[in-house]
């Protein structure tokens, strides 16, 4: 089984990434850009309405930051644990400007 990995830059992709290196035939990875957080919030603004959007915004800029903080230690732990390779370092690393360009096809 070939597999591909569409991921962002981050911790979390980055743990994906060495289980699946490590354990199956990974063939690339495709990084994609990060969506712009304004386009994210008009969306949901739109979708969601505006009470919901505002209280999620509350939760992420006050409670978020909290839950962090409290769970430093034992993402810490975890990953002292794991053999971690960041997503970067592999060979067959894609950065296109869409996903549907030919590179990232032919995969």
């Amino acid at each position: 089984m070939r597999i591909v990995l569409f991921c962002r830059k981050g911790e979390i992709n980055d743990v994906i990434y060495s289980h699946l290196k490590n354990n199956y035939n990974l063939v690339g990875v495709v990084l994609d850009a990060p969506i712009p957080k304004r386009i994210v919030f008009k969306r949901r603004l739109r979708r969601q309405g505006l009470l919901r959007v505002f209280l999620q915004t509350l939760f992420v800029l006050f409670i978020g930051p909290i839950l962090k903080i409290e769970a430093k230690g034992r993402r810490r732990e975890l990953l002292s644990e794991l053999d971690i390779e960041a997503v970067d370092r592999f060979q067959c690393v894609f950065r296109p400007n869409s996903i549907n360009e030919d590179s990232v096809l032919r995969l």
